[in-house]
């Protein structure tokens, strides 16, 4: 049996076990080629985690971006509904998510978490 261990710095990713069913002695050329072998695998698992990593790291940002829009909405519904500025319509948001030990965008209220449908644009038929 050989053993390889192939590394996703700075730590073991696993090992690779080589088995023959009946006894044999490796000469250098086979285990040169495990071992490049091993680098193979090394790549495809840094790959892989690599892909991973970006996956979470993309669904967070959306998670974050999804959270902002309701954010902003919300301050504009306040702002149009209460008559207030942007900044105490934050300031507003803010103080009810840290009273109730909420997450900003849990508080915002039902009414911007609807988007409205939109508003057909008038046509202007300008004639020369």
């Amino acid at each position: 049996m050989t053993r390889l261990r192939p590394t996703v710095r700075p730590r073991t990713a696993g090992r690779l076990d080589v088995y023959l069913d009946r006894r044999h002695d490796r000469d250098d050329t086979e285990v040169d080629a495990l071992g490049h072998y091993a680098a193979v695998l090394e790549t495809v698992l840094v790959a892989t985690l690599s892909a991973r990593r970006a996956t979470t790291l993309a669904g967070q940002h959306q998670h974050a971006l999804d959270s902002r829009i309701l954010v902003d909405r919300a301050i504009g519904f306040l702002m149009g509904r209460a008559d207030l500025d942007a900044a105490t319509a934050f300031t507003l948001l803010r103080r009810s998510a840290r009273s109730q030990r909420r997450r900003l965008a849990d508080v915002c209220p039902r009414g911007a978490r609807r988007p409205r449908p939109a508003t057909p644009i008038p046509v202007v038929n300008v004639s020369s």
